[in-house]
């Protein structure tokens, strides 16, 4: 009977260790750092994209609200204006290329952890 105690004594103590390793590993995972670096750099430089994407599409809003309330008269700001939507539009293409390509770039480089959302 004691070496019956003794066994599932043993056998509980050993699962829970086994346990625990298998927590330890799932929280302490190492990576490698040049690599954590690299993700951290590609992610900040897609942010600052995506927030200067974001500030043109204002940008963009505002210049057709104010071809809206142009008076009829103006023609000669009315075709700066439209212009510079024009030029507007073409610097958000451009940014969206250069988000897309960042995106590529973080799933070649492989991330760990990293989960990209279409802004």
């Amino acid at each position: 009977m004691q070496t019956w105690v003794n066994l599932t004594f043993l056998l509980y103590s050993l699962c829970l260790s086994k346990f625990s390793l298998a927590e330890d590993y799932r929280t302490n995972i190492v990576t490698d750092p040049s690599l954590s670096r690299r993700c951290e750099v590609l992610l900040e430089k897609r942010k600052k994209r995506i927030r200067h994407k974001l500030k043109l599409m204002a940008l963009s809003q505002r210049n057709l609200n104010l071809q809206n309330s142009l008076p009829p008269h103006k023609e000669n700001l009315r075709k700066k204006i439209k212009r510079n939507h024009y030029e507007i539009g073409l610097e958000i293409g451009l940014i969206r290329q250069k988000i897309q390509r960042e995106d590529e770039e973080l799933v070649k480089t492989g991330c760990p952890g990293v989960i990209l959302s279409r802004p």
